[in-house]
């Protein structure tokens, strides 16, 4: 009598479940799909960082030639009333002082957040 009681207490789904080779193949599936999403969820995100990154990449190329003609502008402008080699000496150790300063502040920041360079 115990035994039908039993049999009466579980669905036929759960009866299913209590098979150790389907219960095993269901786990089985759920992680492949879950490597399918992750999948899926990289290309997304690779997509985005590739049109990001493109994006910075062609605003980089942008701004360094209109530096590189603004430079060579402000070079010709003085060169009319200073000697050409020393108008190009002075921009280029002005470069070179504004480059040192940066170095110098981004070693700061990085010894505040602990990084060693």
């Amino acid at each position: 009598m115990a035994a039908a009681h039993d049999s009466k207490r579980f669905a036929p789904s759960e009866a299913r479940e209590a098979d150790f080779g389907g219960a095993a193949l269901r786990v089985y599936e759920a992680g492949q799909n879950l490597m399918v999403r992750r999948l899926e969820l990289w290309v997304a995100e690779a997509r985005g960082s590739a049109r990001i990154g493109f994006a910075l990449l062609m605003a980089a190329v942008i701004g360094l030639s209109g530096w590189f003609i603004f430079v060579a502008g402000v070079i010709d402008g003085l060169a009319r009333d200073y000697p050409r080699f020393a108008v190009e000496m002075s921009v280029g150790a002005l470069h070179l002082g504004m480059a040192g300063a940066l170095v110098a502040i981004a070693q700061r920041a990085a010894a505040k957040l602990g990084v060693r360079s």
